[in-house]
């Protein structure tokens, strides 16, 4: 005895499904929004870091 479950898939105005959606980049998931936010602070602070470091090189080939 087997029993076959069929599940439908909703599909949006696109005639996709939200997997479909995902992988052609129409939808973006929440949690890769909250990590790209994440992941550039992480930037910023870096290019902040990189200035100040340049910054006193810049500071000692003066001396």
């Amino acid at each position: 005895m087997t029993t076959e479950t069929e599940t439908k898939q909703k599909l949006y105005n696109n005639g996709k499904t939200y997997a479909q959606n995902i992988a052609d980049g129409t939808f973006i998931p929440v949690k890769h929004i909250q990590n790209h936010k994440e992941v550039m602070t992480e930037v910023a602070e870096m290019k902040a870091m990189m200035s100040n470091i340049a910054e006193e090189l810049a500071n000692l080939k003066k001396k």
